[in-house]
């Protein structure tokens, strides 16, 4: 829950292997690792806590721990790891999993890992913007020519808001799936702008 950590299971793709189910993706479990000689961690044993069996079912839920994954690991340089952002994306997984808000609790993660990466966009409570810049993340009401900006449509005001402030309340805001992949571009837009990536989970929507 501190950092990310990288390890080698010896024949682990073997039908047979005791920990062949570690090949699978998106497995909460308790690894018992060893350092050899060389090669660093190696995997030992595991005992599952969580398959996130629900997620493989769906293809927005798929596509969601995928765009989840995605993140992180194209920003990893980025951040540092410890053990609130393991909770964020451990209840993150959970509620993507468990409900049917998926796009809530996505749009949540990535406006909580801003944050962490020292990015999130400073927004003031109950305001009413027109635009948002994606070269330095202000909300603006005015633009200059030729600035790098995307409008804002309502909704796009009312989840900064209620993420902001009302968290509760933004849990209960129902967002249909067109307006949640609305914003979900223009966060990432804003990502591909600070750190050069393109997420690619959003392509399969």
């Amino acid at each position: 829950n501190n950092e990310l950590i990288s390890c080698l299971g010896r024949g682990i793709f073997k039908q047979g292997n005791k920990n062949l189910i570690f090949t699978e993706s998106f497995i909460k479990a308790e690894f018992e690792l060893y350092k050899g000689k060389v090669g660093g961690y190696k995997l030992k044993d595991g005992k599952i806590i969580s398959h996130y069996e629900n997620y493989s079912k769906s293809f927005k839920k798929c596509a969601l721990f995928n765009l989840i994954s995605e993140i992180i690991l194209k920003t990893r340089d980025g951040v540092t790891f410890n053990a609130n952002l393991f909770d964020l994306v451990d209840k993150t997984l959970e509620g993507i999993n468990d409900s049917k808000i998926e796009f809530n609790y996505a749009i949540y993660f990535i406006l909580k890992y801003l944050e962490y990466l020292g990015i999130k966009p400073l927004f003031e409570k109950d305001s009413i913007y027109h635009f948002f810049n994606l070269d330095d993340g202000t909300f603006l009401n005015l633009v200059k020519e030729n600035s790098n900006v995307v409008e804002l449509n309502e909704i796009d005001l009312e989840l900064f808001n209620l993420s902001y402030f009302d968290i509760d309340s933004f849990f209960q805001f129902k967002i249909k799936d067109e307006e949640a992949l609305h914003f979900l571009n223009i966060l990432n837009k804003f990502l591909n702008n600070k750190f050069d990536i393109k997420l690619n989970a959003i392509d399969l929507f």
